[in-house]
């Protein structure tokens, strides 16, 4: 081998699982980053009381819940209403799969936030 071929393999590193995630930062690393912030707000409000009998902590997690879920079934129906995508696609059924999921969390983050207002 050349010094220049040692040399570029050197060089070139693998990237870890964790780079290779966030290398194309988008929309699908928005809705997950939310999703386990609100986990973990979710998990905090166990241990924090509540002013008034409501809890500030769950709804904000709650909240992050709403906001991923709805992002995460917009990016699904980017997909679904791309005209390249074949209907027969494993991508286009993942994504139905996906917006079948998120409308079943985003159901229940709904009624998390009506619990915890209503005091249920």
């Amino acid at each position: 081998m050349s010094e220049t071929v040692k040399e570029t393999t050197k060089k070139k590193k693998k990237k870890g699982a964790f780079a290779r995630y966030f290398t194309p930062f988008g929309l699908r690393q928005v809705c997950d980053l939310l999703m386990i912030f609100g986990a973990i707000m979710m998990f905090i409000g166990l241990f924090v009381h509540g002013f008034m009998g409501i809890n500030i902590v769950v709804l904000i997690g709650l909240g992050m819940y709403v906001v991923a879920s709805l992002l995460a079934m917009f990016r699904c129906l980017k997909v679904i209403t791309n005209k390249e995508i074949s209907k027969k696609s494993m991508e286009r059924k993942r994504a139905v799969t996906n917006i079948i999921i998120m409308s079943v969390i985003l159901a229940l983050a709904v009624v998390g936030i009506l619990a915890a207002v209503l005091g249920w």
